[in-house]
C-alpha cells in the first residue's frame, strides 16, 4: 500500500516518534512517500535511520517557482471551481488571525504541487503529523483528489493552535491522537465525534531500548532530555539540583536538548554557581542518547503547563528512559498518568514544585526496594502499551479500512 505522509520538516532530530512510525510502517512493507513542507539544511544532524528515507522526501520549491506556477495552472484549469472554493475555504478558516491566513496562502501553491505528485505516485492513503499546517496541505489535497487522508494531533496543535481542528476533523477519514487525554480534550472542547478519534500511543523500539542493569545511587547520575521549551518544566529540574546542591549530595545532572529557552536556563545555572553539576548538552542523536542513558541512575522530566496552555502529550523520552528500566520522574500533567503509576513504574508529583522534586530525588535515592520495584516494573509497562511493533498494528488498520 502506498502512503503520503505529509509533515512540517523532515527529518527532524525532535519527532523520534514519527520517524519510528514510518519505520515500521516500512517495515510492514508500506511504500512510504514523505512530503516535508520546510527544506532540509543539509548540515543538520539528523537521525542514521533518517538518512534511509532521503530518496523518498520530496521538498517544495520556491513560493514563485516555476513547478508550484505550473501545479496552480494546472489545477485551475482542471478543477476551477474546487480551486477557488479551497481559496474560499482559506479566508473563512482563517481570516481572525493575519499570521495564519498569510501561512495558509503560502502552504497554498505548496499543496497544489505536492497533489500532483500524489495523483502521480498512485497514493492510495495520505497522513499528516500535527493537527496544524501539515493536516491544511492534507485537506487541500482531498478536496483536489479525493484520496482520503487522516491526521495525528499530538500537543500544542490541539491545545494552542485552536482554529481548524474541528473543521480538519470533518474532513479526515479518522483522527489519531496519543493519549486519552488528549481524546477527552478534543471531544469536550471541539465537539468532534467520540467515534471518529482513535487513541494510538507513540511507542518505543524495544530491540534498541532494552533494560540494562540499574545503577547504585551512591552518586546521583540525572538525566533529561527535552525541547528546552516553558513546558518542559526544566526551570524546576535546576531549581531542585540547587535543593541538592545545598544539602551536600553528590550529584550529576545532564540536560540534553535545544530550544527557546536555553539561554534562561542557562543563565539560572550560572546563578545557583551549577555550572560543575548541571550541564546543558544540546542536540544529540539516539545513539548519544543510549549512551547519556546508560550513564545515568534516575530521569527526570518535570512537565508543567505553560502560560499559554500548551501541554505535554506523553512524552516519548520518558518512554525510552522505562524502557530500559531508568527510574523516571514526571508530573501529573496531561497525558503522563497514562504511563506512570506513582511508586509503581515511576513517581508522579505536583507540577512547578522543586522542593517536591528534590524530595522525590532524594528517596529514589535512598530507598532501594523503590529503586528497584521501579526499575523493574517500568519495562513491562512499555512493553504491553507503548511498544511500537504493536501499536503500528493499530495506524495499519486506520490505513487500510480507510484506503
Amino acid at each position: 500500500m502506498k502512503i503520503a505522509y505529509i509533515l512540517s520538516r523532515f527529518p527532524k532530530l525532535s519527532e523520534t516518534f514519527i520517524l519510528r512510525e514510518i519505520v515500521e510502517l516500512k517495515k510492514n512493507n508500506f511504500e512510504i512517500e514523505i512530503f516535508s513542507l520546510k527544506n532540509f539544511k543539509k548540515n543538520e544532524l539528523i537521525h542514521k535511520e533518517a538518512e534511509n528515507f532521503l530518496n523518498n522526501t520530496n521538498y517544495s520549491p520556491y513560493f514563485l517557482s516555476k513547478k508550484l506556477i505550473s501545479a496552480n495552472i494546472y489545477f485551475l484549469y482542471k478543477s476551477p471551481l474546487e480551486y477557488l472554493r479551497l481559496i474560499s475555504y482559506i479566508i473563512k478558516h482563517n481570516y481572525k488571525s493575519i499570521s495564519s491566513l498569510i501561512k495558509s496562502f503560502i502552504i497554498f501553491p505548496k499543496s497544489l504541487y505536492f497533489a500532483k505528485i500524489i495523483m502521480n505516485k498512485k497514493i492510495e492513503h495520505i497522513h499528516a503529523h500535527w493537527a496544524t499546517f501539515p493536516t491544511l496541505t492534507a485537506v487541500i489535497i482531498n478536496k483536489l483528489t479525493i484520496i482520503p487522508f487522516s491526521f495525528t494531533a499530538h500537543a500544542n496543535d490541539i491545545f494552542t493552535d485552536l482554529q481548524n481542528i474541528k473543521t480538519y476533523s470533518n474532513n479526515a477519514k479518522k483522527v489519531i491522537t496519543i493519549s486519552n487525554y488528549n481524546k477527552k480534550y478534543m471531544i469536550d472542547r471541539f465537539g468532534i465525534n467520540k467515534d471518529k478519534i482513535e487513541v494510538i500511543h507513540c511507542g518505543v523500539n524495544l530491540y534498541k531500548f532494552k533494560p540494562i542493569k540499574s545503577n547504585k545511587c551512591n552518586k546521583l547520575n540525572i538525566l533529561s532530555i527535552a525541547r528546552l521549551t516553558e513546558k518542559k518544566g526544566i526551570k524546576y529540574l535546576i531549581e531542585a539540583c540547587k535543593i541538592l546542591e545545598g544539602k551536600r549530595i553528590n550529584f550529576e545532572c545532564v540536560i540534553l536538548g535545544e530550544g527557546p529557552r536555553k539561554k534562561n536556563l542557562q543563565k539560572l545555572i550560572n546563578i545557583y554557581k551549577l555550572n560543575k553539576n548541571v550541564k546543558l548538552i544540546g542536540h544529540a542523536t539516539q545513539e548519544e542518547i543510549l549512551k547519556e542513558f546508560k550513564k545515568c541512575n534516575i530521569f527526570i522530566l518535570p512537565c508543567i503547563e505553560a502560560r499559554n496552555g500548551d501541554r505535554d502529550g506523553i512524552p516519548v523520552s520518558l518512554m525510552e528512559a522505562m524502557a530500559l528500566g531508568v527510574p523516571a520522574i514526571s508530573t501529573h500533567i496531561s497525558g503522563i498518568p497514562e504511563l506512570i503509576k506513582n511508586e509503581f513504574n515511576g513517581i508522579l508529583i505536583p507540577p512547578k514544585n522543586s522542593k517536591t522534586l528534590s524530595e522525590a530525588i532524594i528517596k529514589l535515592k535512598n530507598d532501594l526496594y523503590l529503586f528497584k520495584k521501579i526499575s523493574k516494573n517500568s519495562p513491562i509497562i512499555i512493553k504491553k502499551h507503548f511498544n511500537i511493533k504493536k501499536n503500528i498494528k493499530k495506524l495499519i488498520k486506520i490505513f487500510t479500512e480507510n484506503a
